[in-house]
């Protein structure tokens, strides 16, 4: 039987709360600022082989992270996704489909928090609420890629997202999707497929 680990970013109460799992926890007070890392990375047309990328916050911890892809087109699967100390990782497989292989330009990124300031980093103090949006859209049956975006207002910066099947959806289905980046990780309007954001006052 194979095992798997589960990994869990998480506020805690007090410094013990936790203290005989996974890394140290540090005051979020030490960390005032977030930015989102997002190293690019070149894959050539090799199919079916499980790839890894990884973003690295400097001396800070990664709250979400992901993969998207830049240039190319292709049938890319997440197997994990997870952090890793300061880091983001993700590990997935490009699937051959019946179009030919081609290289692939990929991102990961890691929305962090930061002891310093960076040239692209905000003050987390200046996002006092916490927002979760969301909307439905249309899946078409079959083999097909969809894509679809949450729109969030300006003023926001977007910290994480996903997508579901509707609750009220009875049938079967598989649906692997590609973990969401922000398409703007500045504090500004911006969107992903789904997306919790934090709002100023």
């Amino acid at each position: 039987m194979k095992s798997a680990s589960l990994a869990a970013v998480l506020l805690v109460g007090s410094a013990g709360a936790l203290a005989a799992q996974g890394i140290p926890s540090i005051q979020i007070s030490r960390l005032p600022h977030i930015a989102i890392i997002s190293p690019v990375f070149y894959w050539d047309g090799q199919v079916d082989i499980v790839r890894t990328v990884s973003a690295t916050c400097p001396n800070g911890r990664p709250i979400a992270g992901g993969l998207s892809i830049e240039k190319g087109n292709a049938s890319l699967r997440i197997h994990e996704s997870y952090p890793d100390g300061a880091t983001w990782v993700v590990r997935a497989v490009n699937h051959r489909t019946a179009a030919a292989p081609q290289p692939l330009q990929v991102r990961s990124f890691a929305v962090c928090l930061l002891p310093v300031a960076r040239r692209d980093s905000v003050q987390l103090a200046q996002y006092p609420r916490v927002l979760q949006l969301s909307h439905r859209f249309a899946l078409p049956p079959g083999d097909i890629t969809t894509a679809e975006r949450q729109a969030c207002a300006q003023n926001t910066l977007i910290i994480s997202g996903g997508m579901g099947l509707d609750p009220e959806f009875k049938g079967r289905s598989l649906v692997p999707s590609m973990a969401p980046m922000p398409h703007n990780p500045r504090p500004t309007s911006g969107s992903l497929e789904s997306a919790s954001a934090m709002t100023k006052a």
